[in-house]
């Protein structure tokens, strides 16, 4: 059984052929132009970051519970990712309106309602 690996633009290379492009890349200058990779050119980075990004997927992929849980809901993400903006932008923050687990490390950062 030979392993293969699906590249973004349909075409599938041996294991092989993937682990000496990737040397290749590597050795290439970040900005040099390359065709074969998908439907279009990109630069070698472009292309070595979306390798890593493959095979940091696939390795996580084997994790007991990847992909299953109350955190990898798309609500829970979307409320996570509400509450990380408006501390970011220094708007005032409730602690009610964020998680639980998050109250801890933005101590700081909250708005203290017993204070004002």
């Amino acid at each position: 059984m030979t392993r293969a690996i699906q590249l973004p633009n349909g075409r599938a290379v041996t294991l092989r052929a993937y682990v000496a492009a990737w040397r290749a890349l590597r050795l290439m200058h970040p900005k040099a132009r390359l065709t074969g990779w998908s439907h279009f050119t990109a630069t070698a980075a472009d292309i070595l970051r979306a390798m890593s990004y493959g095979v940091h997927d696939r390795i996580n992929r084997h994790l007991t519970h990847y992909g299953r849980g109350r955190k990898w809901s798309e609500s829970w993400q979307n409320h996570a990712r509400h509450c990380a903006n408006a501390v970011n932008s220094r708007v005032i923050v409730r602690p009610s309106t964020v998680p639980a687990e998050f109250r801890g490390r933005l101590a700081a950062r909250l708005w203290d309602e017993a204070a004002a």
